[in-house]
């Protein structure tokens, strides 16, 4: 019952999902829920007639599977911004060079009085 509770919430498969950071936040905080779940609706130990049944280990090792996923999750997140604070600078510095040359050739056409119209900028 409590699985299926889990398996009904659970909307697209992991491979399908775009793992950007919201997506990847929300994940996080469902599988916190559906640890927190797991942990309070499966009791340790269940009585079953004369018998004591401990559901100790498959309650704590189901449970653990959601927050391993949640730590996976957690260490994706500082790797995937380190990947683009790499990027980005390079590609600042491009665009830096290439601004700094459109700067050089307007100052050129300045200094030669040479008029440029809007039309010549949306191309």
């Amino acid at each position: 019952m409590i699985i299926k509770e889990i398996k009904d919430n659970e909307t697209k498969d992991i491979d399908d999902r775009e793992w950007i950071p919201e997506k990847i936040k929300e994940d996080i905080i469902n599988n916190k829920k559906k640890e927190e779940i797991i942990l309070n609706k499966i009791p340790k130990l269940i009585k079953a007639s004369f018998f004591m049944i401990n559901c100790r280990e498959y309650r704590n090792e189901l449970a653990s599977k959601f927050n391993k996923l949640t730590d996976m999750e957690i260490e994706y997140l500082p790797e995937k911004a380190k990947k683009l604070n790499g990027t980005i600078p390079l590609e600042l510095n491009k665009l830096k060079d290439k601004t700094n040359d459109a700067d050089k050739i307007y100052k050129i056409l300045d200094k030669f009085n040479v008029k440029l119209d809007y039309i010549q900028f949306e191309q």
